[in-house]
């Protein structure tokens, strides 16, 4: 399937598109990654612009576009490696749409962060009304003021919206292999919910969206790097000729370009299935995100080949994009895991026609 995109979703991408390069530039990203806390990202231009708001309900102020408006937005966060929790803050503002529309006008307008751990399931548990427990690794959440934990009540998974300011809570700074996304560990002792902080049961919709916009931040992230090689092998002379010309990286480039290619249409089927309410999106999502998670660290390992050491250095951009990447890899599951979380459905399907 290869989605044709619609007046309103061709308008978000290049919005977002426009929006990144403006403000976030490369070296934007570097004087964050020295000092976060001294040079912030430019919440501001994401609120005025509105795109945190591309899937949230329109009574909250949102757009109420879905996952194939958000996944414009993903894709261009990727490719600009913006540091900010877009796909975060664009989910929560979808969550908390209907229940919390003040935060999520908040969160729309960059006012407020409101950020998930990078695996769904995390060592807290809800006892007399309170959480107890930690999460051991939560991007973004040095800035972020809440996040949503997943909990069991009653024998139920159950999303909770927590401040992280609250009395009980402490963070503490832990080393991210992307230093665009600081990422902190939590702990919570007897931390007090408000009874409208419980936003119910952990629906399968969430979580698939957040495989569907991590897999789009990772075709972002690799489409940006193959261009990054491209570019280098038309200049790059060796023997007198361009790199480019030689046949082993003309292989390396036609490799990726295919990987980016297959990324792509693999995310956005999941995204339509998402949106349709199609009876098998969940295993689309987990296709999308385990071939992301897979090929996209492939596409930027190649890449790195066609500049040679350069591409290692510290100074070049292009180590930037795979530690993007490995991060994205790794939240939410990695490849293998989605390769098994497949294999169980597949089972499941064929063992349900057979009977």
């Amino acid at each position: 399937m290869d989605h044709l995109l619609t007046q309103e979703e061709q308008l978000v991408a290049d919005t977002a598109a426009r929006l990144f390069a403006d403000n976030f530039s490369p070296e934007r990203l570097r004087a964050f990654i020295a000092d976060p806390e001294r040079f912030p990202p430019d919440a501001a231009a994401l609120g005025e612009s509105g795109l945190l708001g591309v899937a949230a309900p329109c009574a909250a102020g949102g757009a109420d576009m879905g996952a194939l408006g958000a996944l414009q937005i993903a894709v261009a966060a990727g490719n600009r490696l913006v540091p900010y929790p877009v796909n975060d803050c664009m989910i929560a503002a979808a969550m908390l749409g209907e229940r919390r529309a003040d935060l999520a006008r908040d969160v729309i307008a960059g006012r407020s962060q409101v950020v998930f751990p990078a695996d769904s399931t995390c060592a807290v548990r809800w006892q007399g009304g309170k959480l107890h427990g930690a999460i051991d690794n939560l991007p973004w959440g040095l800035s972020a003021k809440w996040a949503i934990v997943e909990v069991e009540i009653d024998g139920t998974a159950t999303n909770v919206l927590v401040s992280l300011g609250a009395a009980g809570v402490s963070r503490s700074a832990r080393k991210s292999i992307d230093p665009g996304c600081p990422a902190v560990g939590v702990a919570f002792d007897g931390v007090a919910v408000a009874a409208d902080a419980v936003l119910g049961p952990a629906e399968p919709q969430w979580r698939r969206l957040r495989l569907i916009l991590a897999a789009a931040e990772t075709l972002g992230a690799a489409r940006a790097a193959l261009d990054l090689a491209v570019d280098y092998m038309k200049v790059r002379k060796q023997f007198g000729q361009e790199i480019g010309k030689f046949q082993a990286l003309k292989h390396l480039a036609a490799d990726a370009a295919v990987w980016v290619e297959n990324i792509r249409v693999a995310t956005e089927h999941a995204a339509w299935a998402h949106d349709a309410g199609d009876d098998e999106a969940t295993m689309y999502a987990t296709i999308a995100k385990g071939y992301a998670s897979d090929y996209g660290r492939r596409v930027v390992e190649h890449s790195l080949q066609a500049h040679g050491a350069i591409g290692f250095t510290w100074e070049y951009d292009l180590h930037l994009y795979l530690r993007r990447v490995l991060r994205l890899s790794a939240s939410s599951g990695t490849a293998n895991d989605h390769r098994e979380s497949i294999a169980a459905m597949l089972d499941g399907i064929l063992s349900e026609a057979e009977a």
